[in-house]
């Protein structure tokens, strides 16, 4: 029993004592480590963006809902640079604090950290920062101006300055460009990298304009500003002139052909004219700035805020009865083109002179040459050969089946006329194949019977007949007025082009009677027709 007491004794008094032992020294440990006063943190910054100008960078602190965050700090690893701020908020919760510093150009590495007004810090956050400065500026071209012109609106819309722009660049952002409006106050507009060009619509005439070129990246400070500021001036004036002249019709009489009458007006302005003034003259008219010319279609004039004298000149020259008709325009960089005179002229034929055959002066052909070919077949006639027009039923289409010669046919001209010129135009629609290739002119004087012209040798092709009928058409009066040929390209030509092919007739002799002789058309031996769309006589006027 003893022997239990005493090991319980023992285990007793050994359990006591390592307690004693094992507590003494935890209670003094704790109370090392406990000593002194409890670290406090405070929320670290979320996020932090930063935005470089030219040497000077924003941080934008974005900092989370803790109420205790007062004030932050910002320097660099060395400590070379600190930099201490408040904490302002403008929202509850999450909210954004910016800082500007201003920095030389180069490379930084920033710690940034938060604090309270116990001086409670938050963790430290690393930011790199990359200041740029007049390295990059130096990078930067500058947006070019091409042009600076009024545009007066031909088209519509509204007139003004149209300030137009070379190529852009990469990088480029936006140009901006400041000017005056028309009170003189400064104005600016901005126009991104893709767009050309800007029309002002209010602008101080004459006044002078910049324009800067903004490069990214994108900055609080717009600071990327290209180092080269453009430079120019605005139109000289803004707003559309106006002009008048001493006359409103000028009408300069009647006078014979290639004859001259020239007669006089003024022309001025009162408007601020941008450049010089075209003045134009249509219609056949010529203008000058002395009586004696040089006489053109066109004029310049540097400045007509005084009356200028414009001549004009009327020589017309068709050798035919008709009225001339056309106008003085005027038009400027800032004046619509306008007709500020009607001018007006009559010219008559004179007598010698040479003039086209009049309408009135043509007839049917006579019935009495039972020897022509039949060639108004198909709904064409006579009258069609001078109607101006060069497609069917204004044609001449005659009856199929010819020989080869092909034959002939007559025109009655009313009278006598030494002929000049005549001219004629295959058809334009189709068969220009089939029109003459080949070909004569004959005339018959108007004091010859036509009865007795009528020729009866046969008209088939072979060379025998072909020369024994000539000789009966001279033996009958008629008059050789030449033979022709031509080529493709001349009817090509004439079609595409609407000039009608003109054969020049040297034989002075005065004729009534005109005999159109086919000897061959471009189609050959295999031609069954004659077409063609226009014949026209060009005549000297005057007794034989």
């Amino acid at each position: 029993m003893l022997s239990f007491l005493i090991k319980n004794r023992w285990g007793t008094l050994i359990l006591s004592f390592l307690v004693v032992i094992a507590c003494t020294p935890l209670d003094e440990t704790y109370s090392d480590f406990t000593s002194g006063s409890e670290t406090i943190y405070v929320g670290g910054p979320d996020t932090v963006l930063v935005s470089s100008g030219i040497e000077k960078v924003r941080f934008s602190v974005i900092i989370n809902a803790d109420p205790k965050i007062t004030s932050g700090e910002l320097k660099t690893f060395d400590n070379s640079i600190t930099h201490q701020f408040d904490v302002i908020r403008q929202h509850t919760g999450r909210d954004t604090i910016n800082v500007d510093l201003d920095l030389s150009e180069g490379n930084y590495r920033f710690l940034i950290t938060l604090l309270d007004d116990n001086g409670n810090k938050s963790i430290e956050k690393e930011v790199p920062v990359t200041v740029l400065g007049d390295n990059y500026l130096q990078t930067l071209a500058a947006r070019k101006i091409t042009s600076v012109l009024y545009d007066k609106a031909n088209g519509g819309g509204e007139e003004g300055a149209v300030i137009s722009l070379d190529k852009s660049f990469e990088g480029l952002q936006e140009v901006r460009i400041y000017y005056p409006n028309s009170a003189g106050e400064e104005q600016t507009i901005v126009l991104n990298r893709l767009e050309n060009s800007v029309k002002l619509t209010d602008f101080e005439a004459g006044g002078a304009f910049t324009m800067e070129s903004v490069y990214g990246p994108e900055n609080p400070f717009i600071d990327f500003i290209a180092p080269e500021v453009i430079q120019d001036t605005l139109p000289p004036c803004n707003s559309l002139a106006t002009a008048s002249a001493s006359v409103t019709t000028l009408d300069l009489g009647i006078i014979e052909s290639r004859q001259s009458a020239v007669d006089e007006l003024s022309i001025e302005s009162a408007s601020c004219i941008d450049g010089p003034v075209s003045v134009n003259a249509s219609g056949g008219f010529r203008i000058a700035t002395t009586p004696e010319g040089p006489f053109s279609s066109g004029l310049s004039f540097d400045d007509i805020s005084s009356a200028v004298n414009v001549y004009v000149e009327f020589t017309p020259n068709t050798s035919m009865d008709s009225v001339h008709t056309g106008a003085i325009s005027l038009s400027a960089r800032n004046m619509l083109d306008v007709s500020v005179v009607d001018l007006k002229g009559e010219e008559t034929g004179v007598l010698g002179g040479v003039q086209t055959h009049p309408i009135a002066m043509r007839s049917e052909a006579s019935s009495t040459f039972t020897d022509d070919l039949d060639i108004f077949m198909h709904g064409t006639s006579i009258g069609n050969l001078w109607d101006g027009a060069f497609n069917w039923p204004s044609a001449v289409h005659s009856a199929g089946g010819l020989p080869t010669p092909i034959g002939f046919f007559t025109v009655d001209l009313g009278d006598d006329f030494n002929i000049a010129e005549i001219s004629w135009m295959p058809r334009g629609d189709c068969c220009q194949n089939r029109s003459h290739k080949r070909y004569q002119y004959w005339g018959l004087p108007g004091d010859i019977d036509p009865a007795s012209a009528i020729t009866t040798t046969e008209f088939n092709g072979k060379p025998e007949n072909k020369m024994a009928w000539e000789q009966e058409m001279t033996s009958k009066g008629w008059v050789s007025l030449g033979q022709y040929q031509k080529t493709e390209s001349d009817y090509m030509n004439a079609v595409s082009t609407g000039t009608l092919i003109t054969d020049p007739i040297n034989v002075v002799n005065y004729v009534r009677y005109i005999r159109v002789v086919v000897l061959e058309t471009f189609e050959g031996s295999t031609s069954g027709t004659i077409n063609f769309s226009e014949l026209d006589f060009k005549v000297n006027l005057g007794g034989n």
